[in-house]
């Protein structure tokens, strides 16, 4: 599957250690997604849709994150949990700052 360069800029917007700063998974969300470039959204959800909708299993989906050269790893087994709250706030309006 090839991956979609907004979604590369996304994933490159989680930094090591910056969940610390949020209170919950969702927070730690919301600051990646709120630095998005507003015309990165659409296909950046478009991707994580076509992500989720494909039933890859946790595995499948780490190696297409791994692939982006991340700044931040995701808990073992956690990535559509992950991937199901990126997906719901890029479906909410984005609050730029």
């Amino acid at each position: 599957m090839v991956v979609s360069v907004d979604f590369k800029k996304l994933v490159r917007l989680f930094l090591q250690d910056s969940d610390d700063e949020a209170r919950d998974l969702s927070e730690f969300v919301a600051l990646a997604v709120q630095l998005m470039d507003p015309a990165d959204v659409p296909g950046a959800k478009a991707y994580v849709d076509s992500l989720l909708a494909a039933g890859l299993s946790e595995d499948e989906l780490d190696a297409i994150w791994r692939s982006c050269h991340p700044n931040y790893w995701i808990e073992e087994g956690k990535m559509t949990e992950f991937l199901t709250e990126v997906q719901r706030q890029l479906g909410e309006p984005l609050q730029q700052s």
